[in-house]
């Protein structure tokens, strides 16, 4: 995002962590605490007294240090664009002080709250206009990777990427997921390429989801285009995705890496508390996947975690993940895929996919299949 507009948010950091445009540095003119007493100086006594509070509050070293903050991003981001949540008192203050030290930079009319229901709009036009092909097949076989692997020659979306969630039950990141207007704005900015009037016909390639990634809800009108869309189809033996699976939430957590530094009694926590979550996910999904099963495949969990602590091996842990898929996902997943009735256009495994869509796209168009 480092080509991307940059742009400076005085709003308080409890805004901007409910929302914020991409590729923007929260640098605050008032901060959380400061916003709460202006507000209800405001509420009591008005506007012009709560004014006056916030030149109070943030007056001279104060105000010295946070004028710095926005010179010293403007050195690295020249072009940056302020803006508050309406475009007004706040971002114009910022610009005003910004000014004073030699650097004229514009204000953003409107400020968030406009930016933000322009936003929506991208993800409502883009539905409306342009064309999506999913990218389908069963847990583990390679959906993401295909996405990465295409990504510098086809136009592509990761939404799990956007959402910080690898989708399933067991998705969630060492980092918390942005918020749900985050997740809105940064899938808008992704789109805004694709609307472009010289952008290539072809379809845009996304992976197939369910409507919730994590806590995040994918919009219903870019959802509604993802469901109506063709399918392209991985096919990956049961033995590869196993593979596949084991190398994504075992290898590549902190339970792989813990085996690498066995020494390292805080990782070696840490990798001990990744059974945990991986033992309540299961016990999330107990209603679907049934009693006994949970109980036989958290038996399973619990001797891999001994395993580990014994022995520092982690290979028995695709013996439960292997019941994962023949008992919850694979079922879960054909059950939607026969529900949904849709047209799938190509099967293959990876590179035969791969190969499909970057031939067969290059000169035939998406409508005309």
């Amino acid at each position: 995002m480092r080509d991307a507009q940059p742009f400076i948010d005085v709003r308080a950091p409890v805004e901007f962590a409910q929302g914020h445009l991409p590729n923007a540095v929260n640098l605050p003119i008032l901060n959380d605490e400061e916003r709460a007493q202006v507000g209800t100086v405001y509420k009591k006594e008005g506007s012009e007294r709560a004014t006056a509070l916030g030149y109070q509050l943030i007056s001279g070293s104060v105000k010295e240090d946070r004028v710095q903050k926005w010179l010293d991003h403007l050195r690295e981001f020249p072009n940056s664009i302020i803006y508050c949540f309406r475009g007004g008192q706040r971002s114009r203050i910022a610009q005003e002080w910004i000014a004073q030290a030699g650097i004229e930079r514009p204000r953003l009319e409107g400020g968030y709250k406009k930016a933000r229901q322009f936003l929506l709009e991208q993800i409502s036009e883009f539905a409306d206009l342009r064309e999506l092909v999913l990218v389908s097949g069963a847990t583990g076989s390679g959906k993401t990777v295909l996405l990465h692997e295409l990504k510098n020659s086809y136009p592509t979306l990761n939404l799990e990427q956007f959402a910080n969630h690898r989708g399933s039950v067991f998705g969630e990141m060492e980092t918390p997921q942005p918020s749900q207007a985050n997740f809105e704005n940064i899938l808008a900015g992704q789109l805004m390429p694709f609307l472009q009037p010289n952008f290539e016909p072809r379809p845009v390639l996304v992976e197939d989801e369910s409507r919730m990634i994590g806590k995040l809800a994918i919009p219903n009108l870019f959802f509604e285009r993802m469901r109506s869309s063709k399918v392209i189809w991985i096919e990956a033996p049961l033995e590869e995705r196993i593979e596949m699976i084991f190398d994504d939430y075992i290898l590549k957590s902190k339970i792989g890496r813990s085996v690498l530094q066995p020494k390292d009694e805080v990782l070696r926590e840490s990798a001990l508390n990744v059974f945990e979550f991986f033992k309540r996910s299961i016990h999330s999904i107990s209603r679907k996947l049934g009693g006994l099963a949970e109980k036989e495949i958290t038996l399973i969990l619990e001797e891999c975690k001994k395993e580990f602590q014994e022995t520092n091996s982690i290979g028995s842990n695709k013996k439960w993940i292997e019941r994962m898929l023949i008992q919850y996902y694979d079922p879960l997943y054909n059950n939607s895929i026969a529900r949904r009735k849709v047209e799938i256009i190509f099967r293959g495994n990876r590179a035969e996919c791969a190969d499909f869509l970057r031939s067969f796209y290059k000169s035939v168009s998406f409508k005309s299949v």
